[in-house]
């Protein structure tokens, strides 16, 4: 399905240190290819991460998590900040692993009018369901699209699942081309944590608390708490 947004929202305003973190990643991608955020449940990675497709403009993002009850979550938060716009949100199905090809038929044709088309869209995928494409060593002739398209960003949702695996390994393989950029988001990234230096963002619970005792108490930071709080679902 393809879903056009409309506003249904009033527009969200970052807290500061989603704002620190969409600066610091679009630094951090003109000299690295790929970026951690290793945040804490309720940060926000969902809308933070639309806010920095917003400000690097990116047309083609594909979002893939081994849990896709998530998808609910990225469906909601791309209208706060793309409702009223043209950007696209596309998704299969929820945990499709049969194979229907009626539907990735349909599915197909929606990912390539949109890339032609020049639309900026995401489309958000369960790991599960990628696995199963030949394209990968799967059963099914699946997803043709998905792995021809020349992705700008691949975010990986829950990074610390079902990333790891030799299945999931071939998913990113076949997903990432010369100039994707890879987002990893996780709380609890303990076992993915090689291979990152700078390119990390960090955001704990002791980050948090210190945060509110700095400027938490300012009828500012009160106000903009009530305005965002019902959107940090992360």
């Amino acid at each position: 399905k393809i879903v056009t947004t409309v506003a249904t929202h009033t527009p969200i305003t970052l807290r500061r240190e989603q704002e620190e973190n969409v600066g610091y990643t679009i630094d951090i991608f003109k000299r690295y290819d790929t970026m951690l955020w290793n945040c804490k449940m309720r940060y926000g990675k969902t809308v933070t991460a639309y806010e920095l497709i917003k400000r690097n403009k990116y047309q083609k993002t594909i979002v893939i998590t081994h849990r896709p009850a998530v998808e609910d979550g990225w469906a909601s938060d791309h209208d706060l900040i793309f409702g009223g716009t043209n950007h696209r949100f596309i998704d299969k199905t929820k945990d499709n692993r049969s194979y229907d090809e009626r539907m990735d038929t349909e599915n197909d044709r929606q990912i390539n009018e949109a890339v032609a088309s020049g639309v900026s869209f995401v489309y958000f995928a369960s790991i599960q369901d990628l696995r199963g494409s030949q394209r990968v060593g799967g059963k099914f002739n699946k997803n043709n699209a998905v792995f021809d398209t020349d992705w700008d960003l691949l975010i990986v949702d829950e990074a610390h699942e079902g990333t790891s695996t030799s299945l999931g390994d071939a998913v990113i393989k076949e997903l990432r081309k010369e100039n994707t950029k890879i987002l990893s988001l996780s709380g609890t990234p303990y076992n993915i944590m090689d291979g990152y230096e700078e390119n990390v963002y960090t955001w704990t619970y002791v980050d948090e608390q210190e945060a509110k005792e700095k400027w938490g108490q300012t009828p500012a930071y009160k106000e903009h708490e009530e305005k965002t709080k019902q959107y940090s679902k992360e």
